[in-house]
């Protein structure tokens, strides 16, 4: 995991540094969010899950809309894409082995700690569906 987050905050901070960015609004939400994950990056399973999803939240909800009119960062966003998708991998792997785990030791579901990746929109590929698109059936357990 340490690796992943270490590539995130690799492109957001290239990104923030580009001088692409003239929103002040951005780069300060951009700062918050680099500090938040830096912060709590190498914590304890809900920590890094919830620094995952702040991170999420953020790329998803805020920064890729604000930057996807940027051309000059296509290489950046392209790669905080894909950085941002195998992070979804990483964190449901490294929540089945913790809820497997738990179960061991407690002989009990953790429905409070499930963990659903959502997939970015973008131009090309499956994960164009629309922000209000409803999920599977099989996802929405």
């Amino acid at each position: 995991m340490p690796e992943l987050f270490e590539r995130l905050l690799q492109a957001l901070q290239e990104i923030a540094d580009s001088g692409q960015i003239d929103s002040l609004k951005v780069l300060h939400a951009l700062e918050r969010v680099i500090a938040t994950i830096r912060k709590n990056i190498r914590g304890s399973y809900l920590s890094t899950q919830g620094a995952w999803q702040v991170a999420r939240a953020f790329l998803e909800n805020y920064l890729l809309l604000q930057l996807e009119a940027v051309p000059v960062l296509g290489a950046v966003l392209k790669s905080l894409k894909q950085t941002a998708q195998d992070m979804d991998i990483k964190m449901a792997e490294v929540y089945d082995q913790t809820k497997k785990a738990v179960e061991e030791r407690v002989w009990s579901d953790m429905p409070m700690l499930d963990f659903k990746p959502i997939a970015l929109r973008g131009p090309d590929g499956p994960e164009d569906a629309p922000l209000d698109a409803k999920p599977p059936a099989a996802a929405r357990k």
